[in-house]
């Protein structure tokens, strides 16, 4: 399961629930079979679309970022606009972007800042993920930390936060990402970070994953590769609400 904004122990289904392996969800994929229609599940499946907004971004700063080798085989992608994530997948390979509404009427109590981020993961190996959730109020700097541009793999660049106890249940100086082209091969988005709108791209194209960033912002820059670490996170890896690797 990736890990978009709090993942904390709270379960509907506790009795489901796997506490060695927190982020199965096998069991959850198992009731949707059970209770949700096929064409409702399809209609998710393939959705493309074209924003008519007018998109003028080849006049911006361009960052392009270490192509990653992935999807040799066919894949397939799926929409959830409502939650905020895109996703391309197979057997083998996995990638997804975050775009989309902060929640709580923009407060963003639980979100974290992760507009046009992505994980990525191909044949055994993590890219990029997100870090997950950390911890809550026990440690502030720790939370924010979980939190934050720096740790996902979003645009690179620098990010002015307010790291007091009271931000650390809510978004500041962030808006909602908008998608403005979605499809099996391309995607481009835009968010606001900073009152800086940033957009990023994505293509897929003969078995490679190019990713580019475009901005007005002078601090934006490139990521010459991808995480060292085996779990594709930039910090220790939590699992869960204070379940650290």
């Amino acid at each position: 399961m990736s890990q978009i904004g709090d993942n904390d122990s709270g379960r509907l289904f506790y009795f489901l629930y796997d506490e060695k392996e927190p982020l199965n969800m096998n069991w959850l994929f198992d009731l949707i079979e059970l209770s949700i229609k096929s064409e409702t599940k399809k209609s998710i499946h393939k959705y493309n679309f074209e924003n008519s907004d007018s998109i003028e971004i080849e006049s911006l700063l361009k960052v392009e970022h270490q192509a990653i080798s992935i999807f040799q085989k066919e894949f397939d992608y799926y929409a959830y606009p409502d939650f905020g994530i895109y996703i391309w997948k197979n057997s083998s390979d996995y990638l997804s972007i975050r775009c989309g509404n902060l929640g709580q009427n923009g407060i963003g109590g639980h979100a974290h800042y992760d507009q046009l981020s992505i994980e990525c993961y191909s044949n055994g190996k993590w890219f990029a993920r997100d870090p997950g959730t950390g911890t809550y109020t026990d440690n502030i700097k720790v939370r924010n930390e979980y939190r934050s541009v720096e740790s996902h793999w979003g645009p690179n660049f620098m990010f002015k936060n307010n790291q007091s106890f009271k931000g650390c249940f809510e978004l500041n100086n962030m808006e909602p990402g908008k998608v403005l082209i979605f499809s099996q091969d391309q995607f481009l988005g835009k968010a606001k970070f900073n009152d800086v709108t940033i957009f990023r791209e994505i293509k897929i194209m003969d078995g490679q994953l190019n990713i580019t960033d475009f901005s007005e912002d002078s601090s934006l820059s490139q990521y010459k590769r991808w995480s060292s670490r085996k779990d594709g996170s930039k910090y220790s890896f939590s699992k869960g609400y204070k379940r650290f690797n």
